[in-house]
Order: C-alpha cells, then structure tokens, then sequence
C-alpha cells in the first residue's frame, strides 16, 4: 500500500509539537501528511481524526488504517498508522 511505504520513509524525521511536514511531525500530522500526498483529505489532530473515522475491531484493522489510543478518560491522545502484523507507525 502506498500510504504505508510512504509512512514508513518518514520513521526517524524528528518529533515536532503541531508539526506536518518532513521537517517534522507529530503524530496526526504525519496521517494527515500521507494520506493528503496519496489524494485523502483528513481532519488535522487526532481527535478530529478519531470522530471523522469509521471504527473497526482490532482484527479487522488493514495496512493504511489510523489506530488511536484513547486515555481512560475517554479522550485520544495518540494515534498511528497501521502498517501489518499487529504493528504501527507513529
């Protein structure tokens, strides 16, 4: 999958608070950065993210799909790009 590779050539690119772009990203930036190169728009941050999505069970997630991590309190606070193999980019 496209958004995968593309997600994967950007693993190393520094950490930056509100970043989305190759100079740097965080980790809503760098969905919202591949999915817009491979023609997606999607939401900026991961909440936005989150509420925009359709929700899938964890052994329906697919290469591309965004996972969210969601504190106890019920709000996201992470999110990344699954890549396969129950891994994911962030």
């Amino acid at each position: 999958m496209q958004a995968v590779k593309l997600a994967e050539s950007y693993v190393g690119t520094p950490y930056v608070w509100g970043g989305a772009s190759p100079k740097g990203f965080d980790c809503s930036g760098l969905l919202q950065y591949v999915w817009g190169k491979n023609g997606v728009n999607i939401p900026r941050t991961s909440e936005q993210q989150w509420k925009a999505g359709t929700p899938v069970s964890k052994n329906a997630v697919q290469p591309g799909d965004a996972v969210f991590f969601v504190h106890s309190g019920g709000d996201v606070g992470h999110v990344g790009m699954a890549i396969g193999n129950g891994q994911y980019i962030e």
